[in-house]
């Protein structure tokens, strides 16, 4: 994330409803990668 410090936000937060290791999040709560 070098770069991006400013720009992004990593939050770690494990949930059992969501059945993926990583979700990425655009700022108006669009989903924009599930992985």
């Amino acid at each position: 994330m070098a770069g991006w410090a400013g720009r992004v936000d990593h939050v770690v937060e494990v949930s059992k409803e969501l059945d993926v290791p990583a979700v990425l999040l655009r700022p108006d709560g669009h989903v924009v990668w599930v992985g």
